[in-house]
C-alpha cells in the first residue's frame, strides 16, 4: 500500500494532544505523541465474537485487511474489508478556524461504519494505556486514579495521576504530567491489562481488584456511530502570572460539557468539517491534487502546535509552541511563516498571536530597540526565553528531575536586569516580521484600533530597520540552524518589504510624513537590492565580494503577495532561474552551504515562479512526503537529497504551506 506521508494524524487538538500512527498499514501501527514517545491506543473489532485489531496489533487477535488509507484536512480515513464486510473508520480532528468554540473543544473523536449483506453481531472498541496520563522520562509517583461517569445515553472514563503539579513542566519534547484523558462510547470502563486480555479473549470480567498497569476502554455495538477522546488539562497556560484553560471554557464550561457538545452536535459537526474540507479541496485542485495532498498532510499539524485561550482583559490569545526546537511559546519568527493558513481562514488568529509579543516589549526588562523573539516557553507566557543569559543551560537526561521546569517571571524583571544577551537576538528578522505580520492582519481585517493600539511600538521597530535593515551585520536569522550570517541579503529583502508595509500602516493613521518616509526608504532599499540582481543575474546569499553563493529568497513572497512591487519581474525570473539549476530528488537546497531545505520556504519560492517550477517543488514535496526515511509528523528541515530529516517535527510553521491559496 502506497505510503501518504511519514505519520499519520489521528487525534490532533493542541501541542499537549497530538496523537499520529506510525505505519501506512494501521493494524501495523503503533500510536504516538508527536515527540515520537509511545502512547498506547487499541483499537477491537468483534464480529460474532470473532476478534480484529485494527489499530495496534495484539495477541490473540486477527488484523483486518486494510484496502485504503486517505487524508482530509480534519480527517484520517481508513477502509477495510473482508470476506463478508467492510469496516470504515475515520479519525477526526474538529478543527475549523472559523468556529472558534469547536476549534478549542479539547475532544476529536472516533467515526466508524460496519457494512455486511449478512447479519453479525459486532462490538467496536477503543482502549487507552496509563502512559498517555504521564512523561515516562520523568521522575515521582506515577500512581493513576480513574473512574467511569454514567450518562443517559453514553458513558465516560477518565484517568490521571493521583498527583499533579500544573504547569510544571516545559521541557519542549516531554508529554505534560498533569490533567486527564477520557473516552465517551456506549459503555466505558477503568480496567488493567489482565481484565482488557479478558475482554480480548471474550471471558466475563468484574473489577473488584486493585488495578495494575491501567486502561480506559470504551465499546459500542451499534454498526454505525462513534467514540470520543479528550484532554483536559486543567489548567492550561500561564499567562504573565495568570492561569488560564481553553477558550472553550471561558463561561464556565467543563469538560464533561465539551463532550456533550460534541455528542448532542455531532451531525452538525460532521456536515460543517465536510463541507470546509470540500472548499480547500476545490481551491487547492486548481494548483494540482499534490497539492491538495500536501495541505491536508500540513493542516491539522500546524494548528494542533497552538493553544486557544483568553485572557481576563478579554484578549484572545492563539498560542504557538515551537515544538522541537527549544519549545517558546509565541515564537514570532513561527507566526511569521505559519501565517498563510490563519490569514486565509481567520485573520483574527494572527492578531491573537502577536498580542502577547506586544505586551512582553512594553515591559521593562525588554531594552531593545528591535522586537523580541518569543514570550516565553510553552505553556508559560512569563517573558522572552531565547537568549536568556538565565536559562542557557541545557537539559541533562540523566538529571530527570529538570524535566519539571519552572521560570521566573520575566517580564516583572526591572530595567536595571541585563538578561537578554545581544548575541543571541534576531533583530531585524523580528522586527520586519511582526511589522509584516501587523500589515497582513490589517490588509484582511482593516482593525485599525489594534494597529493605533501599538502603532508607537511598530514605529520603533520602523526605526531600527530604516537605521540597520539594508545591510545586516553578522546577527541571526529565523534559519538561525545556520548560525550568524554577515550582510544576509535575504534578510535586506524582509527589512525592505517591512519597510513598505510600515509605510502602508502609517498611512492608514494618517501619519503622512513618516508614511512618506519610510515608503522612500523602502523604494531606496530595494533599488540598491535589485541592481545587485541585475549586475549578476541572481542575489547571492550576502553582499560580501565574490559571493556565489544561491539561497532561497522566500522574503520576496509578501512583495508579490501585497504587490508592493518593490522588485521587478527580472529579479523573480533570475531568481527562479537559478534555483532550477540546484533541485535535488527532495526539493531544493535552502543555500549553498547545505543541502537541507525548508518545506515552508520552498512554497514560498513556489508562489512567485513560474508554473514549471511550481509543480516542480510541489512534487519533490510528495516525494519527501512518500519516501522520507523517518516516521516522524511532517517535518519542515530535511535533506533535500536524501530526505532525510533533521530534528524539527510537529511545527506550527507548515501553516506556510497554503501560501499559493491567499490571493494575490
Amino acid at each position: 500500500m502506497k505510503r501518504i506521508m511519514p505519520a499519520y494524524p489521528l487525534f490532533i487538538k493542541d501541542p499537549y494532544f497530538s496523537i499520529y500512527a506510525t505505519n501506512t498499514v494501521l493494524s501495523e501501527s503503533d500510536t504516538m505523541f508527536w515527540t515520537t514517545c509511545k502512547k498506547e491506543l487499541l483499537g477491537i473489532l468483534k464480529v460474532d465474537n470473532k476478534v480484529y485489531t485494527f489499530l495496534n496489533k495484539r495477541d490473540n487477535t486477527i488484523s483486518l485487511k486494510q484496502e485504503s488509507v486517505r487524508l482530509e484536512a480534519f480527517k484520517t480515513i481508513y477502509v477495510f474489508k473482508e470476506a463478508d464486510f467492510t469496516f470504515k473508520v475515520e479519525f477526526v480532528s474538529p478543527l475549523p478556524l472559523n468556529d472558534l468554540n469547536l476549534l478549542s473543544c479539547p475532544v476529536c473523536y472516533m467515526n466508524y461504519e460496519f457494512t455486511s449483506t449478512i447479519n453479525h453481531n459486532i462490538e467496536v472498541s477503543l482502549a487507552m494505556n496509563e502512559k498517555w496520563c504521564y512523561e515516562e522520562r520523568s521522575s515521582g509517583n506515577k500512581q493513576i486514579r480513574g473512574r467511569v461517569i454514567n450518562y443517559k445515553n453514553y458513558q465516560v472514563s477518565l484517568f490521571g495521576l493521583k498527583r499533579q503539579c500544573y504547569l510544571s513542566q516545559s521541557n519542549d519534547e516531554f508529554a505534560p504530567d498533569w490533567g486527564y484523558y477520557l473516552l465517551a462510547g456506549e459503555k466505558t470502563f477503568f480496567i488493567d491489562e489482565e481484565l482488557l486480555n479478558k475482554y480480548i479473549n471474550n471471558e466475563e470480567f468484574s473489577i473488584n481488584k486493585e488495578l495494575n498497569n491501567k486502561y480506559i476502554l470504551a465499546i459500542n455495538k451499534n454498526k454505525k456511530g462513534f467514540i470520543m477522546v479528550a484532554h483536559d488539562d486543567v489548567v492550561a497556560i500561564n499567562y504573565f502570572g495568570e492561569f488560564l484553560n481553553d477558550y472553550f471554557f471561558k463561561d464556565g464550561k467543563n469538560i464533561f460539557d465539551a463532550i456533550k457538545y460534541i455528542y448532542t452536535k455531532h451531525e452538525i459537526i460532521e456536515k460543517k468539517l465536510e463541507k470546509e474540507n470540500r472548499i480547500l479541496k476545490e481551491r487547492a485542485m486548481k494548483i494540482s491534487n499534490s497539492y491538495y495532498d500536501i495541505c491536508c498532510a500540513a493542516y491539522r499539524q500546524s494548528i494542533g502546535a497552538h493553544k486557544l485561550v483568553i485572557n481576563s482583559q478579554n484578549e484572545l490569545l492563539f498560542l504557538s509552541k515551537e515544538c522541537c526546537s527549544n519549545g517558546c511559546i509565541a515564537t514570532v519568527d513561527i507566526t511569521y511563516p505559519s501565517m498563510p493558513l490563519f490569514l486565509l481562514y481567520n485573520p483574527t488568529l494572527v492578531k491573537a498571536m502577536t498580542t502577547p509579543i506586544f505586551a512582553f516589549a512594553e515591559t521593562p526588562v525588554w531594552k531593545y530597540n528591535f522586537a523580541p523573539h518569543d514570550a516565553g516557553k510553552f505553556p508559560a507566557v512569563c517573558g522572552q526565553l531565547y537568549g536568556n543569559e538565565l536559562e542557557r543551560t541545557p537539559y541533562n537526561d540523566k538529571n530527570k528531575d529538570d524535566v519539571l521546569e519552572t521560570f521566573f517571571n520575566f517580564a516583572s524583571f526591572p530595567n536595571t536586569q541585563n538578561i537578554y544577551e545581544y548575541k543571541w537576538q534576531m533583530p531585524i528578522e523580528e522586527s520586519a516580521n511582526m511589522i509584516i505580520i501587523m500589515y497582513a492582519y490589517y490588509h484582511y481585517s482593516k482593525d485599525i484600533a489594534y494597529l493605533n493600539k501599538n502603532y508607537k511600538t511598530l514605529k520603533k521597530w520602523y526605526k531600527y530597520l530604516k537605521n540597520n535593515g539594508l545591510v545586516p551585520k553578522d546577527q541571526l536569522c529565523t534559519d538561525d540552524f545556520a548560525g550568524h550570517l554577515d550582510k544576509n541579503i535575504n534578510l535586506a529583502i524582509k527589512a525592505t518589504i517591512a519597510i513598505k508595509a510600515f509605510s502602508k500602516l502609517a498611512n492608514a493613521l494618517n501619519d503622512e510624513g513618516i508614511a512618506n518616509e519610510s515608503n522612500s526608504v523602502a523604494i531606496k532599499f530595494a533599488d540598491k537590492i535589485s541592481k545587485i540582481s541585475l549586475k549578476k543575474g541572481y542575489l547571492p546569499l550576502t553582499y560580501s565580494k565574490n559571493d556565489e553563493r544561491f539561497s532561497l529568497k522566500y522574503n520576496l513572497a509578501f512583495d508579490r503577495l501585497f504587490k508592493f512591487n518593490l522588485f521587478n519581474e527580472q529579479i523573480y525570473i533570475n531568481e527562479c532561474n537559478v534555483y532550477k539549476k540546484h533541485i535535488n530528488d527532495f526539493g531544493i537546497p535552502l543555500d549553498s552551504r547545505k543541502d537541507y531545505t525548508k518545506s515552508d520556504w520552498q512554497i514560498w519560492v513556489a508562489s512567485f515562479a513560474d508554473i514549471e517550477l511550481r509543480d516542480i517543488i510541489i512534487n519533490k514535496m510528495c516525494n519527501f512526503l512518500e519516501n522520507s526515511p523517518d516516521i516522524w509528523p511532517f517535518s519542515d528541515w530535511y535533506d533535500s537529497s536524501t530526505g532525510k530529516c533533521h530534528m524539527f517535527r510537529n511545527r506550527a510553521v507548515q501553516g506556510g504551506l497554503f501560501m499559493l491559496l491567499l490571493e494575490k
